[in-house]
């Protein structure tokens, strides 16, 4: 064979051994996403380089031909293994069969048999010869059919890989911004010097630098590679293990500037994209406590309280951040909302409270309402015995009428902690309440306003009638003496019930998990509670009125009442602007 050396052809030689050099550099990844791919990728550059150089190389038409055939090898494989490098590295491959990826060298596959074959049909170049100046050494070309759509097939499997790439490089920021786009910059040549080759324009006419192209874009990805550490950090990880994380993670550097934030971080705190780069006692004002712990925190594991209308609880995990030589180089804060669950946990322990108060006064109630048989049975046994004008019988009727609301007392006692039995049935609440209008009349002063509004088509629910008309008497009683402690004159009470469906639990004294409930709520524009109120109203004999005027087991009754139906209580009540009751009883399907 006759060779004749040109720099095009050592600048090849040279492109193909640093290919060759990139992917046994590329092998030490071959463990993560795409880099066998990648490794394969180099191969098949090295490859196109090298026998495009021994074409240039040559001096013989005959022999330029041979080693352009021989080429497709590396034409073919080189944009198809760029799309699955790409695939792989963001992670379309797993919402992709295996048999698409097998389709996809088929056209390769039959352009290289057409190459190899072409003397029989013409299909991928209908003439080639030497170009006229023998100075130049090069081949023209006059392409046929076959070679028009090989072409149209490599630019869409470049288009595919670019979209994606531009796709990620829109979507991440930071080091994961920058690989893409020197990915991005990578796949550039390849689509200039292929247009360029084709359409024969430029000083390099005549000579492909496609190769080149595909050499200088593996070294851009090798960059990528050992400086931004590309198939160690892969952006997508990234996306599917912090981004779509519940925990808010800040990663802050050694000046306390907020360098990365997760979209559930600035959600939770309340911050936006602009406080990335600023100084967490700037971005996190309004969260000192966190702040302080975020600058000089120690501890692995703490909770920050935040006080306002909405108090927020969150578990704060904070991890410092060190390089190899144990210098300190940023603090990694992982955040929990734990407002639900301190929510669930006091609801817990007020049930557990109630439950135990419950038990308690039960147990008193069902002795003492023992003695009060044993003290009233005597008492009537011996009023029988006695004259009525007989001075001790008056005496005896007194004690027998203090027995009789002892009675009622432990009575009501025993309500509240479920020990009297029910009989329950499933009523229609909007009859309860046209019942009960007529009874609680009496109990709302002339001035005060009683309104009830009842849904059409309320759901049934399984109660005992009685113990539910005492419990709303209870609460319209409670409303009217608000009412009257504001001592404005006027006011109003509703008493609303409606179904509602519950998507999520419910904040509430007895814990009201989601499903269909009826709704029967108790509001009044009284004097209202404060917290300290509110949090022992259920408890028996625990009333805010003088003495002798209440018993304090209205609400404990209420309670008792609502947890025997299998229901919940919520409270809502500011001082000064009333106080709101929801009692929720599951619905009957």
């Amino acid at each position: 064979m006759s060779w004749q050396l040109t720099s095009y052809s050592i600048i090849l030689v040279v492109s193909a051994a640093i290919c060759v050099g990139l992917a046994f550099v590329s092998w030490r990844w071959r463990g993560t996403r795409g880099a066998l791919a990648l490794v394969l990728l180099m191969l098949a550059i090295a490859q196109w380089d090298l026998v495009v150089a021994l074409e240039a190389a040559a001096v013989r038409e005959s022999q330029k031909i041979l080693w352009s055939k021989i080429s497709y090898i590396g034409v073919t494989a080189s944009p198809l293994l760029l799309l699955v490098f790409v695939l792989r590295y963001t992670r379309q491959d797993e919402v992709l069969p295996t048999r698409f990826f097998v389709s996809l060298w088929i056209v390769p596959a039959v352009t290289v048999a057409l190459a190899l074959t072409n003397e029989g049909h013409g299909l991928v170049w209908t003439r080639v010869g030497l170009h006229p100046d023998p100075a130049r050494n090069v081949l023209l070309y006059e392409y046929g059919l076959w070679f028009w759509f090989w072409m149209a097939y490599a630019y869409c499997l470049l288009a595919v890989a670019t979209f994606f790439l531009v796709r990620m490089a829109l979507q991440y920021r930071h080091t994961y911004r920058l690989q893409a786009t020197l990915l991005l910059l990578a796949l550039f040549f390849p689509w200039l010097s292929n247009i360029l080759y084709i359409t024969d324009v430029g000083i390099f006419s005549g000579q492909d630098l496609t190769p080149l192209s595909f050499a200088l874009a593996a070294a851009l990805l090798v960059l990528d590679i050992h400086r931004f550490r590309l198939l160690d950090l892969v952006p997508i990880a990234r996306e599917a293990v912090i981004e779509s994380m519940e925990e808010g993670v800040l990663v802050l550097d050694r000046e306390d500037c907020i360098v990365d934030a997760n979209p559930a971080a600035l959600d939770l705190l309340a911050l936006d994209a602009s406080s990335i780069g600023r100084r967490v006692g700037e971005a996190l004002a309004a969260w000192p406590e966190l702040v302080e712990i975020c600058r000089h925190g120690r501890q692995k594991r703490c909770e920050v309280y935040r006080e306002g209308p909405s108090p927020q609880y969150l578990d704060v995990r904070l991890s410092q951040m060190h390089d190899r030589q144990e210098r300190l180089r940023g603090r990694l804060v992982v955040v929990n909302d734990m407002t639900v669950q301190k929510s669930l946990e006091e609801q817990l322990r007020q049930a557990q409270k109630m439950e135990a108060v419950g038990r308690l006064a039960g147990g008193i109630a069902h002795e003492f309402n023992n003695l009060l048989t044993v003290i009233n049975g005597y008492t009537e046994m011996s009023l029988t015995g006695l004259d009525g004008d007989d001075p001790i019988h008056k005496d005896l009727e007194q004690v027998l009428e203090a027995g009789r609301r002892a009675a009622r007392l432990t009575g009501r006692l025993l309500t509240f902690s479920r020990r009297r039995s029910m009989e329950e049935k499933i009523v229609d609440p909007r009859d309860v309440l046209k019942d009960m209008s007529h009874m609680l009349k009496p109990v709302v002063d002339k001035d005060v306003r009683l309104k009830i509004e009842a849904a059409d088509a309320l759901g049934k629910i399984r109660v005992d009638r009685g113990r539910l008309e005492e419990a709303l008497l209870n609460l319209v009683t409670n409303a009217q003496d608000a009412i009257g402690e504001k001592r404005d004159g006027g006011g109003m009470i509703t008493i609303e019930a409606r179904n509602v469906d519950l998507a999520a639990a419910v904040k509430s004294y007895l814990p009201v998990e989601r499903g269909e409930y009826v709704l029967v709520g108790v509001h009044d524009t009284g004097a209202g509670m404060d917290a300290d109120v509110q949090e022992r109203i259920f408890e028996p004999f625990f009333t805010t009125k003088e003495v002798g005027e209440g018993t304090g087991l209205g609400m404990a009754i209420v309670y008792g009442t609502v947890e025997a139906f299998g229901g919940g209580i919520e409270v809502d009540s500011t001082p000064g602007q009333g106080t709101s009751v929801r009692i929720y009883i599951p619905r009957v399907k």
